[in-house]
């Protein structure tokens, strides 16, 4: 296992170069298709990411994935893109849906 390169209390005269994140301003929404993945099963939830459990109260351990929902809500929602965490039996899963616009609009009368 890799140690961390700084222990706490440590002392340092520069802080190190500001790296990007993997894929520059690609989120894993779209580096890992979950896009074309939501869209080719409109309206069902599909299964996106799990976390084995480990926390404090037996959910996720990082909060990762309830962070990336609430995120994701609000930056694809307009979109047609709906997330949420759910644990079950020791895993936290990240479920995502996409609503064709097609299949639920209103009739009109």
């Amino acid at each position: 296992m890799q140690e961390a390169k700084y222990k706490i209390g440590m002392e340092i005269d520069e802080l190190p170069k500001k790296k990007k994140f993997l894929g520059g301003s690609n989120t894993i929404f779209y580096l890992r298709g979950w896009d074309a993945l939501m869209k080719n099963k409109p309206n069902r939830w599909i299964v996106l990411e799990t976390e084995k459990n480990g926390g404090k109260r037996g959910g996720s351990k990082s909060g990762r994935l309830y962070g990336l929902a609430t995120n994701y809500n609000k930056r694809y929602g307009d979109a047609g893109f709906q997330f949420a965490v759910r644990n079950e039996q020791g895993f936290t899963y990240l479920f995502g849906r996409y609503e064709n616009a097609l299949l639920t609009t209103p009739t009109d009368e």
